[in-house]
């Protein structure tokens, strides 16, 4: 009895184990924040169209001033996951400076990256064995500021362990 009463018990949880927890999926997102001077704002704004979740609007304004962005660029956001959105910046002040990087030759950087396109799975080898891993591929958005933004695609890599 105690031997059935087990593997029921078993065979009820594995459902449980089995689901993973998804995020919720965005058409659209508007985000504002705040960066040191000289550039004190940021704003983000994404519309996608819900059909194919390509692109059918997409805004970057830092400073108030409208970043632009070439058309073949803007053309690799397809298929976009805006729940998987980061904001990455590199501004390399002194405390006495804030507004000023600590040397000439530095420039600031902002970087937006997100998933987009299909899950897919990737295999490797590693120390004999052959590994898996899922995912999607990157889309970074790239700022220097003071110019123009790039947009990059890379493809999904193994974790680094």
């Amino acid at each position: 009895m105690k031997k059935i009463l087990v593997l029921v018990l078993v065979l009820l949880s594995l459902p449980v184990l089995s689901y993973e927890a998804s995020l919720v999926h965005q058409h659209y997102t508007k985000w504002e924040g705040v960066l040191p001077k000289p550039y004190n704002s940021i704003e983000l704004e994404i519309r996608l169209n819900p059909e194919n979740d390509d692109v059918d609007f997409f805004e970057l304004k830092i400073g108030g001033s409208p970043i632009q962005f070439k058309k073949e660029d803007l053309d690799k956001l397809k298929d976009l996951e805006l729940g998987t959105l980061q904001f990455w910046q590199e501004m390399y002040r002194d405390s006495d400076r804030p507004s000023e990087p600590s040397e000439e030759f530095m420039q600031d950087w902002l970087y937006l990256k997100m998933e987009l396109g299909e899950r897919y799975r990737i295999q490797w080898e590693q120390e004999g064995k052959t590994r898996y891993h899922w995912g999607k591929d990157t889309v970074t958005i790239m700022v220097t500021m003071g110019k123009d933004g790039s947009i990059s695609v890379s493809k999904l890599q193994p974790p680094r362990w």
